[in-house]
């Protein structure tokens, strides 16, 4: 059988209910070994199986999609059709947001810097409306020139952990309008609440993805609704731990993963990220 493992769980686990948020809620790698073990122990109950279609590969991004979709649509309903969204950054997690708005019929606006020229590259192929380099083009006046009545945009998501993306994306709202934290920050945030109180603005974040998210995540990639093949760039084994990290460090590719028995390192070729079913044979 073929499965990806839940990262969260009840210690006790006949209170866990689907679509629930649960405070006592833990995790692997915080109890025991996590992703840098060769092997690890997981509850029964947090396994899910992957569709025979879907790569080892590509269901290694079941977690960060299921965070996705509690962000965007369990934990609060952050987007309609028609919705005009703007998500800051251009990493896994914007990537993955970007498809599931895309998916409920959202005008998406993908911004970034010069830095993440690749991803942005990558964000347009996935089918952004809008792709904007926010070190050259002005992001307001296209907000503006796109938006209902020039009010703003609907919904924003900030998913870069940039210090300054909050009070910039509070500025591209319309009155109403709502503002969903995904990234986490390395450092406190200052923002004007005054434009917050004014604007009459709804704040919202999330943390854990839940069972529900998780079983919808798969459900969407069954389907080809949301593809993670093109966000998986670079392959290492344990031992390569430095050079993963230096990758992500220096921004190199988009998603890196731990593979304890692949022998190919480094990025991987075209026809590997087309073809789901290439790793497979070759483990």
């Amino acid at each position: 059988m073929r499965v990806t493992p839940e990262m969260f769980f009840q210690p006790d686990v006949s209170s866990t209910t689907y679509g629930s948020y649960h405070h006592d809620r833990q995790s692997l790698g915080r109890l025991g070994d996590g992703g840098f073990a060769e092997y690890i122990i997981v509850p029964a109950t947090n396994l899910h199986r992957i569709p025979e279609h879907i790569s080892y590969r590509e269901g290694a991004l079941t977690l960060p999609l299921a965070y996705v979709i509690q962000s965007v649509l369990l934990r609060t309903t952050s987007v309609r059709p028609g919705d005009l969204a703007v998500i800051a950054g251009s990493g896994t997690v914007a990537l993955l947001t970007l498809q599931i708005l895309i998916a409920c019929h959202a005008t998406t606006v993908v911004i970034g810097t010069h830095e993440d020229s690749h991803r942005l590259a990558v964000a347009r192929d996935l089918g952004a409306d809008y792709v904007m380099n926010m070190e050259t083009r002005d992001i307001g006046a296209l907000v503006q020139d796109v938006s209902i009545e020039g009010l703003g945009s609907d919904v924003v998501y900030e998913c870069s952990g940039s210090d300054t993306a909050p009070q910039q994306l509070l500025t591209l709202l319309r009155p109403g309008g709502r503002y969903i934290q995904m990234a986490r920050f390395t450092q406190s945030i200052h923002w004007d609440m005054n434009c917050i109180s004014s604007k009459e603005l709804t704040i919202t974040g999330s943390t854990e993805p839940t069972s529900e998210s998780w079983i919808r995540a798969i459900r969407l990639m069954k389907h080809g609704a949301v593809k993670t093949a093109p966000l998986l760039t670079h392959d290492f084994k344990l031992s390569q731990w430095e050079q993963a990290f230096n990758t992500v460090k220096q921004k190199l590719g988009i998603k890196v993963l731990f593979r304890p028995h692949y022998q190919k390192i480094g990025s991987i070729t075209n026809r590997e990220s087309r073809d789901p079913d290439h790793h497979r044979r070759s483990e």
